[in-house]
């Protein structure tokens, strides 16, 4: 192949460089392709065009043949980034820097989340890239699903998806020919270069080799043995070159320059190994609390739709740990549309939910006294802390259901159903007055199946004991008022002998168990 030539480069773009002196482009991973161009402007043009808005205008640079016509595809195409101009005798000089489409990737940072833990590596890249129009990928990677949930917090699209390349081991290497934003995601498969037994002018090892994390990557030293070499011919990213040693490498970077009128290629060759780039996170995320919204909850996890994704959905919500400040001594899960935070302790793996604040405070009543302190759950449970008393209650229930310790009061038991105290010892009531009170019945049993012991209070007052016996004692004497007989009235108790019996109603028994679970039951009532 022929040497290209200045004299054979031509120069499309708003500004007018009819001779080229100077001309120098740059590729390598991870990087835009950045061009600069230096040369002279018509003399009727002149400055005008520093007035003129250039910037972001389009620029071709390409060859021509031997026939004259443009060769395809072009050396560079992409987007004038800064223009100057200035006056040498009587003539203008111009230099144009420029840059490859993919750094229309590269203007904006962004926040959001890829939760759906299923989803594949190219699927995350192509939603990415989705943002962009025209944008598009070349994928040279072996793909899998990301089993863990990527946040791209603050970084532009271009930022990202480097992270993304590193955490798979390989780099991205901006396309060229075209207008439109693209990359390839991996080393490209690349042709041979032809020629065999090249010898380089420059020899070194890649330090890069040092990066790499020894459990998961197992690479040799000689794999990142890198050679320097110049061409007049134009190869790509992805070639394969013979060494003089014999050992097959293929082209990792390329740059060209102007030198003497010709335009040199130089090319960095080595094992696909060093166009790799060690995975490495998002510094910008340590410690970083990201709101949200709770959609579901699970046993201890949560799933959130975090603020950072707007109205789009981030897929099937990851499922959080719920692990709070208290830990499992006291908390309570957050509730569906309950606001929360997930906090990032240094590495995008250890993300957790930690914190669910109440945003409804300003207006309730009960919130605006800090010394009252409530806390109620979903199914109306509540414990109160009052400067004056603290408690439990269950709101609801229309009849107070509620425990209850109060300076004034004392301790308080309210139940609309049954109130249960159980021991496996002893249960002690202590105090200068012991009260029961029941509008029916109270009973005070003793339970054993052989010899039970019952104390029955309903409409009278009755006893059940082993030896049917009643004891009262006494320290003092108590004086009851004389009745006059004579004062005594007879009243007529015939037909009431049913109603005396409904208080026990038992029929005597004849063995002995029997008469002691009768105890002194009324038996009979006879009148005369």
């Amino acid at each position: 192949m022929n040497a290209v030539t200045s004299g054979s480069l031509i120069i499309s773009s708003q500004l007018n460089i009819n001779e080229i002196k100077e001309f120098d482009m740059d590729i390598k991973k991870n990087c835009h392709t950045v061009a600069r161009i230096t040369g002279f402007v018509p003399a009727e043009t002149g400055e005008s065009p520093v007035f003129q808005k250039l910037e972001g205008s389009s620029v071709t640079v390409s060859a021509a043949d031997e026939n004259g016509n443009e060769t395809v595809p072009p050396i560079f195409c992409g987007y004038i980034k800064n223009v100057e101009i200035w006056q040498e005798g009587n003539e203008y000089k111009a230099r144009i820097e420029a840059i490859s489409p993919t750094e229309l990737l590269d203007l904006e940072e962004k926040s959001r989340s890829f939760q759906k833990i299923d989803m594949t590596y190219k699927e995350l890249v192509r939603g990415v890239l989705s943002d962009t129009e025209n944008a598009d990928v070349v994928f040279h990677i072996e793909d899998r699903k990301i089993e863990k949930p990527i946040y791209q917090y603050r970084e532009t699209d271009w930022e990202f998806l480097k992270r993304i390349a590193g955490q798979l081991g390989t780099s991205l290497l901006p396309g060229g020919g075209s207008l439109k934003p693209k990359l390839y995601f991996g080393l490209p498969l690349g042709d041979s270069a032809g020629g065999k037994g090249i010898r380089p002018e420059r020899i070194w090892f890649d330090k890069t080799y040092y990066t790499y994390d020894r459990d998961q990557y197992h690479f040799e030293k000689r794999q990142f043995i890198c050679y320097e070499i110049s061409s007049y011919e134009s190869w790509k990213a992805g070639d394969h070159i013979s060494m003089f040693d014999g050992r097959e490498t293929v082209v990792l970077s390329k740059r060209c320059s102007l030198e003497n009128g010709l335009l040199v290629y130089h090319y960095i060759a080595g094992s696909p190994e060093a166009f790799g780039t060690a995975g490495y996170d998002n510094p910008k995320i340590a410690g970083v609390a990201l709101g949200g919204t709770v959609l579901e909850t699970k046993q201890e996890a949560v799933r959130v739709k975090l603020d950072i994704d707007g109205e789009k959905s981030s897929g099937e919500g990851y499922w959080y740990p719920w692990m709070p400040e208290t830990g499992n001594l006291m908390y309570c899960m957050p509730e569906i549309g309950e606001r929360i935070t997930i906090t990032f302790e240094g590495s995008e793996g250890n993300a957790r939910a930690n914190s669910c604040i109440r945003k409804n405070g300003t207006g309730n009543e009960e919130m605006a006294d800090p010394s009252k302190r409530y806390f109620t759950t979903a199914k109306d449970k509540r414990m109160y802390l009052l400067p004056d008393s603290l408690g439990f209650v269950d709101m609801k229930q229309k009849v107070p259901l509620k425990v209850e310790i109060h300076d004034r009061v004392g301790a308080n038991i309210e139940s609309s159903g049954e109130v249960t105290i159980l021991a496996k010892k002893g249960v002690w009531l202590k105090g200068s007055r012991v009260s029961f009170q029941a509008p029916q019945e109270i009973s005070i049993v003793r339970r054993n199946i052989l010899s039970p012991t019952v104390i029955n209070m309903c409409n009278g007052f009755d006893s059940i004991g082993k030896f049917g016996k009643v004891k009262m004692e006494g320290s003092k004497a108590a004086g009851f008022p004389v009745f006059d007989s004579s004062d005594s009235e007879k009243y007529d108790i015939s037909g009431a002998e049913n109603a005396l019996l409904a208080s026990t109603p038992c029929a005597a028994g004849s063995a002995g168990l029997e008469q002691q679970i009768t105890g002194t039951k009324v038996d009979m009532v006879k009148t005369r």
